[in-house]
């Protein structure tokens, strides 16, 4: 049985890049005036109705209540985002378990699952994906799509690279999830999908630069700059990485016996080892305090 969503008309990818900010700003930050917004995004009034009229018609955004303020004028209607009129669904994939939230738009969790994985085949986990979802019972109508995260490296948000804990490597995820259940997919990695979560909805909402770092199997970590996170083609994980254990017990120093150089920050250049059984270093005189510059004076 496929899902068919009724969905908004307009993919969200097909909006301007401006329109998709104005929507994230409410979402993540609560409603806000047509006159707060066109002052945040540098727009005239008419230019933000029209940018903001496509939301509103797919029912993403609404007007709030009427707001009075200190000056004299017609009451302000907010925009606000319709978040229980729009469900997802979130997926964690393990070596062994699947782990289904059924959430409104601001990730309020309403229902719950976990599934323990008996075939980690692709497409004995997407049926076990496409289950779950259909046994929250949630109005088709009312679903907009599913994300799902793993330990690994997924590119473009749909192709699982590699899933070591799953055994998979060139796994196309987001399109068999999407021929499974009729909704829209996305794939990504889990300490990615963490940090977004703990940007737009945790402990670092309203914070533009952070890390996150995780312990378990191994450890990931990811950073966020600018309230973006960083992409990089030599992270491992596209903007995040792990490390197993057992490559940092090999890589720890006092395992390898073997003292890493230091390098003088201002000469570019290795440093001396220490010769103290303490490992200690002191450095050199170029590395310390800054002399205070000093002018001989003549007599006169």
């Amino acid at each position: 049985m496929t899902l068919v969503p009724a969905g908004p008309k307009v993919a969200l990818d097909a909006m301007p890049r401006t329109a998709r900010a104005i929507l994230r700003r409410i979402l993540v930050h609560g409603e806000a005036s047509r006159t707060e917004l066109a002052s945040t995004y540098e727009l005239t009034l008419a230019s933000l109705t029209r940018l903001t009229k496509p939301l509103v018609d797919e029912g993403l955004v609404a007007e709030g209540s009427a707001r009075r303020t200190a000056h004299q004028g017609r009451p302000r209607l907010p925009l606000d985002v319709r978040a229980g009129d729009h469900l997802v669904v979130g997926v964690k994939l393990t070596g062994r378990d699947l782990f289904a939230v059924l959430t409104d738009l601001r990730a309020t969790v309403l229902a719950e699952r976990q599934v323990a994985l008996t075939d980690t085949e692709p497409a004995a986990v997407v049926r076990e994906i496409g289950a779950a979802v259909r046994g929250f019972g949630a109005d088709p109508g009312a679903l907009r799509g599913i994300g799902v995260s793993l330990g690994g490296h997924a590119r473009d948000r749909a192709t699982v690279v590699r899933g070591p804990f799953l055994g998979w490597e060139d796994v196309d995820l987001a399109p068999m999830l999407t021929r499974e259940t009729g909704l829209p997919a996305v794939v990504d990695n889990d300490v990615v999908a963490l940090t977004e979560a703990l940007h737009w909805f945790g402990s670092a909402r309203g914070r533009s630069s952070f890390a996150v770092v995780t312990i378990g199997a191994g450890i990931g970590y990811a950073l966020v700059v600018h309230d973006r996170i960083v992409r990089s083609a030599a992270a491992d994980l596209g903007g995040s990485a792990t490390t197993s254990w057992t490559r940092v017990v090999r890589s720890s120093p006092a395992r390898r016996e073997v003292q890493p150089r230091r390098t003088c920050p201002r000469r570019r250049s290795p440093a001396p080892r220490p010769r103290s059984p303490a490992r200690t270093w002191t450095p050199t005189r170029c590395c310390a305090v800054p002399r205070r510059a000093t002018r001989r004076v003549s007599p006169s």
